[in-house]
């Protein structure tokens, strides 16, 4: 087994711990057991057995922050990713297309015209 695969297999296996840890911290602990429960019952379509309480924190609060979570850091890796690409250089800052810089001109309008988050978000 190469090093590749090897640090592919640690570095997925560290990101399946992480969101399973990350579904049972927070202001309501639950227990590991419960998540898979929850999961599992969402998956499947039958009974947790939880109280709806429990069920709503995993389902409702905790699943699409997670979701949301994964979703925002793989984007930022494909962005990273296709820098690198278009650059060929594995050290390329947003810098060179402009990005912060039109990202600090969203920001300044925004203050100055005092938008609220929901027009700034979309």
């Amino acid at each position: 087994m190469s090093r590749a695969a090897i640090a592919t297999a640690v570095a997925l296996a560290a990101l399946a711990a992480l969101v399973a840890w990350s579904f049972s911290v927070g202001r309501f602990p639950v227990a590991a057991g419960d998540v898979a429960s929850a999961l599992w019952a969402a998956f499947t379509g039958g009974e947790s057995g939880l109280a709806k309480n429990v069920e709503a924190v995993i389902l409702q609060v905790r699943a699409p922050r997670v979701l949301a979570a994964l979703a925002v850091g793989a984007a930022l890796a494909a962005a990273g990713a296709a820098y690198q690409n278009l650059f060929k250089n594995p050290l390329v800052s947003p810098d060179i297309l402009g990005v912060s810089a039109g990202c600090a001109l969203g920001a300044g309008l925004a203050i100055l015209f005092s938008l609220p988050v929901i027009a700034i978000q979309g």
